[in-house]
């Protein structure tokens, strides 16, 4: 069974938090209301269904303000109500959210509720912002205050810990009690105010059903369509069925390695995640193309000032992935992220590196089911757009949840949910997305995802070949790091340089001798069920064609094998010379493999012939047997 760890959280703030229960609605809201109402609004009969603006025109300037009335929640999982006060400086506070996870039922009543608006610094209040998703609104009262506040900062500082806390605990008592499979709790994001947030996103904070206090789990989208699971749409391809695929993939754990750099932090003011999604994407390309851990840290900072408008208000990966085609991407050293604008002039003309791709392809979602992104993925990660959160990732991997995982919740409680018989997740790929909000958010920096194939938006992968200042064709590392006879190459063609009895396509897995080649699916070879039965050499055999040789081998009395050309063995077989057999490499070679010479057997390498082992131990020259080596060499190799 499957484990999701959340990471050990650090909560950065000692959340002091005081409840009360209001008489209307719902229960245990925290007491974030307003203290000294100056003036009451009364509104009656507005209902409202759709986003609704409302001016305000009050005499002086306030420092709080609330709202009371009654919502009415249409979708179970995917409504919304959330109002702001704008200022004269169109800064928003949130006074007002309520979305599923957070109701006790489809109606809530609140009265006198200001989550970020019980404290604020003299403020001219412009209008109330009212955004609406399936849901509606009936708006009472608008209460405002004018009362003198002391000690300002630690008086707002303690309202937002409080409103953080009530978020945290009303989420987790739901997601609870709905056997829901992901947990809430202090992340980067949720430290931010709404004003923060809106900076980051771009200028407009999308639905995001509390994904900004995930800290683990399989995070399902609000909108997520559970009969979908299976349809012909989300999860089938044109050519297999969704069953031929592997059922999971995650570049973190590939050939034993991760070959993701490490999450970075887009910081507060800026809605640069294209940037970031778009350099997730190259640094780990470039360690695939030259199957090296370089982990170069490029500069998302060249994108976003180099990008000709607005960088920090969002941006297009295809713009920055063409601009690493054009002119390449220097390191972060030298053009360091700053999280605003910048200026493209500041960019080093002497950088340490470049890394130039030779291309990218835009994969558009509408015209292919999920199956082909898992193709592509299965090559390198991708750059992926999440459109209701304006928001874009490096997509790394996939999982396709089954019955038996077990989905750890918290580390330290051990907290956990298992996925049983009848979940109507059954059947769905939860996506891994490497974010750009630090190692704070989610599971170190990753998100599980599951949300329908119509929720993503258009991908970019690169594809070619890899240009840099520091490395060329020579430096691509080719090995057999397993011993399996299978090499791996990285994610370019074929070079030139790997040995010439190599398999033909490369590992799957090049950290387990007992998997091969992958399929177009990206299933493993298992070499190690295949059934290859030993050869009994007991006449003269001559091998003079290079091949790849899984069998062990006996060579009994009045046998002689002569090996003439370059002979690729199984890491785990073995030539047996036995009592009166005969083995000689006449300038050909033995690679891998064990090599055993027993009593009155005899081996001899000549002509320039060679063994090439793994270990010493793998030949063995028991006593009696015979070993002429006059013209040949044993040699250890990696």
């Amino acid at each position: 069974m499957k484990k999701w760890k959340v990471m050990k959280r650090i909560y950065l703030f000692i959340l002091t938090v005081v409840c009360t229960i209001l008489s209307r609605g719902q229960t245990n809201i925290v007491a974030l209301s307003l203290e000294n109402i100056a003036t009451t609004d009364i509104r009656q009969n507005m209902s409202i269904q759709c986003d609704t603006t409302i001016g305000l025109n009050y005499s002086s300037a306030i420092t709080g303000l609330s709202v009371s009335g009654t919502i009415i929640l249409h979708h179970a999982s995917n409504s919304l109500v959330r109002i702001t006060l704008q200022d004269d400086y169109n800064t928003e506070y949130l006074v007002y959210e309520l979305y599923p996870l957070l109701a006790d039922s489809t109606t809530a009543t609140f009265e006198n509720v200001a989550f970020e608006t019980s404290v604020l610094d003299n403020v001219t209040a412009e209008r109330l912002n009212i955004k609406i998703v399936n849901a509606t609104l009936q708006l009472d009262e608008i209460n405002t205050s004018t009362h003198m506040i002391s000690n300002y900062a630690t008086r707002q500082t303690s309202t937002l810990n409080a409103h953080r806390a009530y978020t945290i605990n009303k989420l987790n008592e739901n997601l609870e009690k709905n056997n829901m499979t992901w947990r809430a709790g202090e992340t980067s994001i949720s430290q931010l105010t709404y004003e923060e947030k809106k900076a980051m996103f771009g200028g407009e904070v999308p639905n995001l059903g509390g994904l900004e206090y995930y800290v683990g789990g399989v995070f399902v989208m609000p909108n997520y369509d559970y009969n979908a699971v299976g349809n012909s749409v989300s999860t089938l391809s044109a050519t297999s069925s969704s069953t031929s695929y592997v059922s999971e993939w995650d570049w973190r754990n590939r050939h034993g390695k991760n070959w993701m750099t490490p999450v970075k932090n887009q910081g507060l003011q800026c809605g640069s995640c294209w940037s970031f999604a778009a350099i997730g994407a190259i640094e780990s390309y470039t360690n695939l193309y030259y199957n090296k851990l370089l982990n170069i840290d490029l500069s998302e900072q060249e994108i976003v000032s180099c990008y000709g408008v607005d960088g920090c208000r969002g941006g297009n990966p295809q713009s920055a992935l063409q601009r690493s085609k054009n002119y390449g991407i220097i390191d972060e050293e030298s053009f360091p992220y700053v999280g605003i604008n910048g200026n493209c002039d500041s960019k080093s003309d002497d950088p340490k590196e470049l890394i130039k791709i030779e291309n990218h392809q835009l994969f558009v979602h509408s015209f292919y089911p999920e199956n082909r992104l898992k193709e592509i993925l299965h090559k390198a990660p991708i750059v992926v757009d999440i459109p209701s959160w304006r928001h874009f990732l490096t997509l790394v991997g996939y999982y396709t949840v089954q019955v038996g995982d077990e989905i750890v919740l918290d580390e330290f409680t051990e907290n956990k949910t298992i996925i049983e018989e009848g979940s109507p997740l059954i059947g769905a790929t939860a996506w891994i997305l490497k974010n750009s909000w630090g190692e704070s958010f989610g599971e170190d920096g990753y998100i599980y995802l599951v949300t329908d194939w119509e929720n993503f938006g258009d991908a970019n992968y690169i594809v070619g070949e890899i240009t840099s200042l520091q490395y060329n064709e020579d430096s691509i590392a080719i090995e057999d790091a397993d011993n399996d006879g299978y090499y791996f190459w990285g994610i370019g063609e074929k070079p030139e340089d790997v040995p010439s009895w190599a398999q033909e396509k490369a590992d799957g897995d090049d950290s387990n001798p007992l998997y091969g080649a992958l399929d177009a699916y990206g299933n493993l070879e298992n070499i190690s069920l295949s059934p290859y039965p030993d050869i009994t050499i007991n006449t003269e055999v001559v091998w003079n064609e290079d091949d790849y040789i899984y069998n062990n081998v006996r060579i009994v009395n009045g046998g002689k094998l002569t090996v003439s050309a370059n002979i690729k063995k199984y890491f785990a077989s073995t030539i047996t010379v036995e009592n009166g057999g005969e083995l000689i490499i006449n300038g050909g070679s033995i690679v891998r493999g064990s090599i055993v010479v027993k009593n009155s057997g005899t081996m001899s390498i000549t002509n320039g012939g060679e063994i090439q082992l793994s270990e010493s131990n793998n030949l063995k020259i028991e006593q009696g047997g015979i070993l002429n080596q006059s013209l040949g060499k044993v040699k250890i190799i990696d």
